[in-house]
């Protein structure tokens, strides 16, 4: 049996939904709860490809979320001063992955 760390201070959510726009309707909803009792809380959302995380970006930043890009097109030093930047900015931040 294998012994696992768990930081207290992780909250994970998993969502099975039906459809792309459902989906898309459910996570609105979770980020504005999670918003609303803890507004300097960063996030972290898996999505299947480089093209959802664009769009969703798109659809955060138009929605005024504050979004960072996280893909495989990305290079390693980019990911980094995307990690990096986040260590300085203080308020609501969502990664998309």
């Amino acid at each position: 049996s294998e012994s696992h760390a768990v930081n207290l201070h992780i909250q994970q959510i998993v969502d099975f939904c039906p459809t792309e726009q459902q989906k898309k309707q459910n996570l609105f909803k979770i980020l504005d709860e999670v918003c609303a009792y803890a507004p300097d809380r960063k996030t972290i959302i898996f999505v299947r490809t480089k093209d959802k995380v664009n769009r969703l970006s798109k659809d955060l930043e138009q929605s005024g979320y504050k979004a960072l890009l996280l893909h495989g097109s990305k290079s390693q030093q980019m990911r980094n001063e995307v990690l990096k930047g986040e260590l300085s900015y203080k308020k609501q931040l969502h990664f998309i992955a």
